[in-house]
């Protein structure tokens, strides 16, 4: 019996060995590790309600010519000790989209507080002791806090159930609403006193629900039950950046003294805005989507092909330069980010206070009627263009047009300088864009100041400002007014390097006088012989110079 027991112990052995698991005979398994790792949905920027809001705060402190001003913040805290999130970072982010173009504000960047300080901040402590760095002292400063939050301030729930002998059936579903505020101050850096007057207290409802759906039953004699169940709840995060972006709205608009109001009335604001572009973009077929991408970019002059519904190496690269000018991811791919951003512009109310479609939308009856209800949407660049403002209107025949959008700012003067002075301008393109600038003096002598060697930066990235002469760079050139007389400045957009198309009498360097040409006129007439008429954008701006 020993030598059967020691017989069989080998075969188990031997059994066991040739079942081993071994990773080298699982390779497609692991090779697949690194794809099924990856996210299952390509990344989009974190928007919210008052986006747009905050570009049209941007828009409004230029026009209104609101000075640099230096800013800080302290850390916005959670008195509720519920909110985990980085509202700080959300401050920075909301104050330099509203500087974007208008140059309105700069954050000062310091942190004091030993523990949470990194490189950089350990670095600066570095070179302030040893004086090699001075510090700008902010003018002003943000504070706040997560006040309160009160979770399932309201609780509504509904359940029932059936049964029978040998099955029984139940449903239930409940809602429950959580508010929590958000309070945000101004405060005078110099003085350590909060402005007074300038203040913003929001609060918001975040909803959570949830249903479900219970099956039993009996067949002879094995029992079954089937349970179903859906939960949703709207995120903390993003709740909270649309707190600060509408707090700090109120806080800039009220310290600067600017109409913001007008800010908080647009149509992307309203809470059911989003739902409705959403429903819309559910009930458009593929075809429907791929020819509304193809209207809608040729109405801004990104695409120049037919809107045949078929997609195309020409109409991604357009979305993709979209994508990029409107700072939204750049993929290529027609999804409802891009969606949102090419259409939100074209709804409005009606008469009963409901969002419609201008110029896109349900255009035959018969095929909505078809469709089972469903909007055939189509994009009339016709409509479009009328519905814009003029100076947007875009050449409808024009098979190859690139006409970007460049304005140029003086900061906060009206046109009249005195001799002895110095001048600095900025400009910004609504597109990517290569820029020329041309300065003319009182002498009607032309010269190039951009790009110039101390600013060589080509293309310009959309809605970035650039300011000429750069002031932070401590090497750079000056404009001065030594004469008086009238003068300009005229920059010219591209979306190609144009320089080595133009006569070789305009392309003499930077900063000196161009043989043969004396004012802006000149140059215009030699962009459109390179480029022809319809392929750049173009701006100027005169002033005065006057004796003391």
């Amino acid at each position: 019996m020993r030598s059967l027991r020691l017989t069989l112990s080998a075969m188990a052995l031997s059994l066991l060995s040739a079942c081993a698991i071994s990773p080298r005979d699982n390779t497609k398994f692991f090779d697949s590790i690194p794809t099924d790792n990856i996210p299952v949905t390509a990344p989009v920027r974190s928007i919210s309600s008052f986006s747009d809001s905050l570009m049209c705060m941007d828009k409004m402190l230029r026009d209104y010519k609101v000075p640099q001003t230096l800013v800080t913040s302290k850390i916005i805290a959670d008195s509720s000790g519920k909110v985990s999130v980085g509202m700080k970072d959300m401050v920075i982010t909301a104050l330099s989209v509203m500087s974007r173009t208008s140059g309105a504000f700069r954050f000062v960047d310091f942190e004091v507080d030993a523990i949470k300080q990194d490189t950089v901040q350990n670095l600066t402590n570095l070179m302030l002791n040893a004086g090699q760095m001075r510090l700008q002292k902010p003018q002003l400063y943000i504070s706040g806090s997560i006040a309160f939050m009160d979770q399932n301030v309201s609780v509504s729930r509904m359940g029932g159930g059936i049964s029978a002998k040998n099955w029984e059936a139940g449903y239930s579903r409940d809602f429950m609403g959580t508010v929590f505020g958000l309070e945000l101050h101004l405060g005078d850096f110099a003085t350590r006193t909060l402005v007074p007057g300038v203040e913003s207290a929001n609060q918001l409802v975040l909803g959570n629900a949830g249903h479900g759906f219970d099956v039993g039953g009996r067949i002879q004699k094995t029992g079954v039950q089937f349970n179903f169940s859906r939960e949703i709840s709207q995120g903390l995060g993003p709740a909270v950046r649309t707190l600060i972006e509408l707090g700090l709205i109120e806080l800039i608009g009220k310290w600067s003294r600017v109409p913001y109001w007008q800010c908080l009335s647009l149509d992307q604001t309203h809470p059911e805005f989003q739902a409705q572009m959403r429903a819309w973009w559910d009930d458009m077929s593929g075809d429907e989507r791929i020819k509304l991408f193809q209207n809608a970019l040729r109405s801004s002059s990104y695409f120049n092909g037919n809107a045949d519904g078929k997609p195309s190496a020409a109409l991604r690269e357009a979305l993709m330069k979209y994508q990029a000018d409107k700072d939204i991811v750049v993929t290529g791919n027609m999804g409802y980010e891009s969606y949102e951003r090419l259409t939100k512009d074209y709804v409005s109310f009606d008469g009963a206070g409901k969002f419609v479609r201008v110029g896109w939308g349900p255009a035959d009856k018969a095929k909505a009627v078809a469709k089972g209800g469903a909007a055939h949407v189509v994009m009339s660049q016709q409509v479009i263009d009328t519905f814009k403002p003029r100076h947007e209107r875009s050449s409808i025949n024009s098979t190859a047009t690139f006409e970007p959008k460049i304005s140029i700012l003086l900061g906060n003067r009206d046109g009249e300088y005195t001799v002895g002075e110095s001048m600095v301008y900025s400009f910004f393109v609504d597109r990517q864009s290569f820029v020329y600038c041309y300065y003319v003096d009182s002498q009607r002598k032309v010269a190039q100041v951009y790009p110039n060697p101390l600013q060589r930066m080509q293309p310009i990235k959309a809605n970035a400002a650039i300011q000429v002469p750069d002031l932070n760079n401590p090497n750079t050139f000056t404009i001065e007014f030594d004469k008086p007389g009238r003068q300009e400045v005229g920059c010219f957009a591209t979306d190609q390097e144009i320089i080595t198309r133009l006569p070789p009498l305009l392309r003499g360097p930077a900063l000196q006088p161009l043989a043969g040409v004396s004012s802006i006129d000149d140059m215009q007439r030699a962009f459109a012989t390179a480029l022809g008429a319809n392929r750049f954008g173009m701006a100027r701006t005169p002033w005065t110079i006057v004796r003391k």
